[in-house]
């Protein structure tokens, strides 16, 4: 189970892998003068709730938006995305000949 940011990177990470030179193509709020290589995944957190009781917080859930861009509209990590645990899709769309795959994934 992920439960942190870190951990979601990682697991990220493992499903697309790095680029040919050595940099990663998972980013998180990803800055506005990256160069994006295809595939690649884009995160951000959207939402934080928390369990209560006795007044103290005894878990934080955090959601996160995930999207996975690629050229192939059948490629396979798209169904790794998808069985990450708590993971569930959302929408698929195109957009300038590049197929965009939205998950929402709570932590």
């Amino acid at each position: 189970m992920i439960r942190t940011r870190v951990e979601l990177q990682s697991a990220l990470q493992s499903i697309i892998g790095t680029r040919s030179d050595g940099r990663p193509n998972v980013h998180y709020q990803s800055p506005k003068n990256i160069q994006l290589v295809y595939p690649c995944i884009m995160y951000e957190k959207t939402n934080m709730t928390a369990d209560n009781a006795d007044n103290t917080k005894f878990y934080k859930h955090e959601t996160y938006k995930i999207t996975y861009i690629s050229t192939d509209i059948l490629d396979p990590n798209v169904d790794a995305i998808w069985d990450l645990p708590f993971c569930r899709f959302d929408r698929q769309y195109p957009s300038d000949g590049l197929y965009h795959t939205i998950f929402i994934l709570i932590t």
